[in-house]
């Protein structure tokens, strides 16, 4: 069954029977009726639509459209004006990405403590180092008689007893001090190895005796001697 539409209002019909437009009350094509009354809902002025094809839309629709599109740029065109003025995030938003991790610490003082002393070879002590120093032939002659005052036997044999004592043994020769409680001498070298001696040893009981001759020295150790006693 054909559609029939109303040559006023646009609206379509399938309902042959029908002589009026059921929405206007215009009389369709051929029909010589009197137009029934329009309902209340179709009493719209028809200046008021615009025909579209079968459809009729209002008038002020595509104005209304236009308003929305137009008020859609103005804030689209208010947003991107408002984010070329910013310069930045805000304040608040700055802070939250300072970090004490990138904070230039090129300037900062470092504490330093004392430098560490470095490691130094053992040295010998100065008294040590001047008497190596200024060893001469007639010190080592000293140093002799100075063990034997001190009651060092074992360093005097090694200083050059043992070569004095040639018919003695170690024990022997220390048994001859026995009776001697102290002993001085007067030592002069000629810059060589020959010492010229002059010795008074002093006896337990007190009395004295004197000797006197000559020490051969040769590399810090008594090699020979020559003594007799004194007049």
């Amino acid at each position: 069954m054909a559609t029939r539409y109303c040559i006023r209002c646009g609206a379509g019909t399938e309902d042959a029977r029908l002589s009026f437009c059921p929405r206007c009350g215009t009389a369709y094509a051929g029909q010589g009726q009197e137009p029934a009354p329009r309902p209340a809902d179709t009493a719209d002025d028809p200046s008021a639509y615009i025909r579209v094809g079968p459809t009729r839309l209002p008038r002020l629709l595509p104005v209304a459209l236009l308003a929305v599109l137009v008020a859609a740029g103005t804030a689209v065109g208010v947003t991107l004006a408002n984010r070329d003025d910013d310069t930045g995030p805000p304040p608040s938003t700055l802070a939250s990405f300072s970090s004490p991790a990138f904070e230039d610490t090129a300037t900062e003082s470092v504490p330093t403590g004392p430098e560490p002393e470095l490691p130094t070879e053992p040295t010998e002590p100065e008294e040590t180092q001047e008497a190596q120093d200024t060893e001469t032939a007639a010190s080592v002659v000293e140093s002799y008689y100075a063990d034997l005052n001190a009651g060092d036997f074992g360093a005097a044999w090694d200083r050059g007893g043992s070569n004095i004592a040639t018919e003695q043994t170690y024990d022997e020769w220390v048994s001859g001090f026995r009776t001697t409680r102290s002993i001085t001498v007067d030592a002069t070298d000629d810059g060589f190895d020959e010492v010229d001696v002059y010795i008074t040893s002093t006896l337990t009981d007190g009395t004295t005796e004197r000797y006197q001759g000559t020490y051969t020295v040769t590399d810090g150790e008594i090699t020979a001697a020559e003594i007799q006693q004194a007049p």
